[in-house]
């Protein structure tokens, strides 16, 4: 297998669960700064000019953080990474999209990729500040979606990768505290082993 993958982006949801998995894979760095993901090359593997994708051993590529992850996890059945009951695999599909597709594309990327909701500079600070406000939000869904801790639900799911990448740019890019929940989760994810060689690959620091 082949990870494309940015340093820092939201790939490293996938990039710690393929470390957590332990099994070999590739990781190939796609440069977003430098439109590497608009390449010739790269459009050939996802067309989409987004990170990650994943390409697979039957020479197939897939798309999309949750179906990755959904992939990952149930051809790894031994790591019990996607509940069997119905309502936990709802509930990791539930926070799963909150942060995947409210979270990120519409607060974060209102942050920090403002022209894509806009096309006048004079409505930048308006356009961010409900992006900050969007993700403040989710956090509180977030918070009031833990068990009892510290990680989603009572074993590692792949949720729990997905939660880390939005609480490690929440710590990192917004330099906020996180609440209380999501802190102690946070914590438990950058103790694992998996964590800290994915951040260590990238170049990212370990802690705040």
């Amino acid at each position: 297998m082949k990870l494309f993958y940015s340093p820092g982006s939201s790939s490293l949801s996938i990039h710690t669960l393929l470390e957590e998995i332990g099994k070999p894979f590739e990781a190939e760095k796609v440069n977003l700064r430098n439109k590497e993901q608009l390449s010739p090359g790269y459009l050939k593997v996802n067309p989409k000019a987004q990170v990650p994708a994943l390409l697979r051993d039957d020479g197939s590529v897939l798309t999309e953080i949750v179906a990755i992850a959904t992939w990952l996890a149930e051809t790894n059945p031994e790591l019990a990474l996607l509940p069997a009951d119905a309502d936990a695999r709802a509930r990791v599909y539930e926070v799963m999209m909150l942060i995947n597709g409210n979270m990120h594309p519409q607060g974060i990327t209102r942050v920090y990729r403002t022209d894509k909701f806009t096309p006048n500079e004079a409505d930048y600070d308006v356009v961010k500040e409900r992006g900050r406000e969007i993700v403040k939000e989710g956090l509180g869904v977030l918070e009031a979606s833990f068990r009892s801790g510290p990680l989603f639900l009572d074993r590692l799911t792949i949720a729990d990768f997905i939660i880390f990448y939005m609480e490690y740019w929440v710590v990192f890019r917004l330099k906020w505290q996180l609440p209380p929940k999501s802190a102690a989760h946070y914590q438990a994810m950058m103790a694992r082993p998996s964590i800290k060689r994915t951040l260590e690959k990238e170049g990212f620091p370990f802690q705040q």
